[in-house]
């Protein structure tokens, strides 16, 4: 399956919760993670975008916990 294929679910959950195109999603994702060979790395990664708190690249444990963190992040204003 393509990275897009994969991962166009998250990216309509994503999109439904913070009005941001599920293409610009798709891409911003695909450019942080290298099409998504970063995702899940070392078995606790699911960072979809780079989230990071204070110039840390944060990991989260779960593909969930990483998309939940990636939806809030853009829905900070």
């Amino acid at each position: 399956m393509s990275f897009f294929t994969d991962y166009l679910n998250d990216a309509q959950i994503a999109s439904s919760q913070t009005g941001v195109l599920v293409s610009v999603i798709l891409a911003q994702c695909a450019d942080e993670t290298t099409y998504g060979q970063t995702l899940n790395q070392q078995g606790s990664v699911w960072n979809f975008a780079g989230v990071s708190s204070a110039g840390k690249v944060l990991s989260y444990s779960s593909e969930q916990a990483g998309l939940s963190a990636y939806i809030r992040t853009l829905n900070l204003h």
